[in-house]
């Protein structure tokens, strides 16, 4: 029973020791790791092997945030002016829908004006044509008056 108490021991040290070696092995293994510098190759050191890629260095990391967040910015500051055009475009649309309007009314009023101008041409043709009427009535059948017979006896 010793044997196999000692047996069973060694069997547990060896285990214990493959298992430490192994996380051991696994914590320094660059496989696993965020090793950057193995996706290097090795010919050339501005390429990257796709296939050992483990990710960028913090550095590349940090400008990338800061990239995104100057995006951000001026995709805020783009919506900003672009708010602000809107409203002085509105300013400016109301402005000439003012105008067009102004111009309207006097437009209205300038007919109106018109319209008064020629009722009244109108209306003196009327009394005019009423007017000779009378009197083609009151001549109508060849009426000769007192001017008529002033005019003989006398020269030109």
């Amino acid at each position: 029973a010793k044997e196999a108490r000692m047996k069973t021991r060694n069997e547990q040290e060896v285990e214990k020791r493959k298992s430490e070696a192994e996380v051991s092995y696994l914590q320094s293994c660059a496989l696993l790791s965020e090793e950057t510098d193995t996706a290097k190759n090795v010919l050339a050191e501005h390429r990257y092997r796709p296939d050992h890629f483990k990710g960028f260095h913090k550095e590349k990391v940090q400008h990338i945030y800061n990239e995104n967040d100057n995006v951000i910015k001026e995709k805020y500051e783009r919506c900003v002016q672009e708010k602000e055009h809107e409203m002085e475009w509105a300013v400016h649309q109301e402005s000439v829908i003012r105008q067009m309007e102004e111009a309207e009314i006097e437009r209205r009023r300038h007919m109106e004006k018109e319209n008064q101008t020629q009722t009244a041409a109108w209306e003196i043709q009327r009394l005019e044509v009423q007017q000779r009427k009378k009197h083609m009535e009151k001549d109508r059948f060849g009426a000769i008056d007192e001017g008529f017979f002033q005019g003989f006896g006398q020269s030109c």
